[in-house]
C-alpha cells in the first residue's frame, strides 16, 4: 500500500513538473497585440461576458474599448478574477497557432474563445518565444482598458 502511494505522489509530482516545463505564464502589454487581434479580443471578451453580466453585448464591448461605464465595469471586476490569452502551436496545421481568450470567474468557472490565427499574426515576442523554446503553450495576462497603466 504504501508503494502505492508513493507511485501516484510520484506521478502527480513529475506531472506538475512537466506542466511548468512546458508552459510558460508572462504578463505583457496590450499593445504587442495586433490592433485586429485586439478588436476580435474585445468582442469575444464582450460577448462573453455579457451573457455571464446578464448585460447588452455593445455595452460591454463599448465599456471594453475605452468608453468604461461604471456599473458594466464594477461587475466586471467583481466577476472576473482574471483574463489570459492563451497561444497553442496549431500542431495539425503547419504556420498556424490558436489563440485563446480565457476569463477566469472569481466563482472557479472558465469560458472561453478560440481562433486561429496564422505564425504571421502572432505578436513579435511570442513567435520568438516559441522559435527559441519549446513550449506548446504561451500565457500572456491581459488587463482591461481601465486596468492599463
Amino acid at each position: 500500500m504504501l508503494e502505492l502511494l508513493a507511485g501516484a505522489g510520484l506521478f502527480v509530482a513529475l506531472f506538475f513538473v512537466a506542466r511548468r516545463l512546458f508552459s510558460k505564464k508572462v504578463v505583457a502589454p496590450v499593445q504587442t497585440v495586433s490592433p485586429q487581434l485586439v478588436n476580435w479580443i474585445h468582442e469575444e471578451l464582450g460577448r462573453l461576458l455579457s451573457e455571464r453580466l446578464k448585460e447588452e453585448p455593445r455595452d460591454v464591448t463599448a465599456s471594453l474599448v475605452g468608453a468604461p461605464d461604471a456599473e458594466i465595469v464594477t461587475k466586471i471586476e467583481e466577476a472576473v478574477q482574471r483574463v489570459e490569452l492563451v497561444y497553442e502551436r496549431a500542431l495539425d496545421q503547419q504556420g498556424f497557432a490558436d489563440l485563446r481568450v480565457e476569463i477566469r470567474f472569481e466563482n472557479g468557472e472558465l469560458d472561453r474563445s478560440i481562433k486561429r490565427i496564422p505564425w504571421s499574426e502572432l505578436p513579435a515576442e511570442v513567435a520568438k518565444e516559441f522559435a527559441e523554446g519549446g513550449a506548446a503553450q504561451l500565457y500572456r495576462e491581459w488587463r482591461f482598458s481601465w486596468q492599463q497603466g
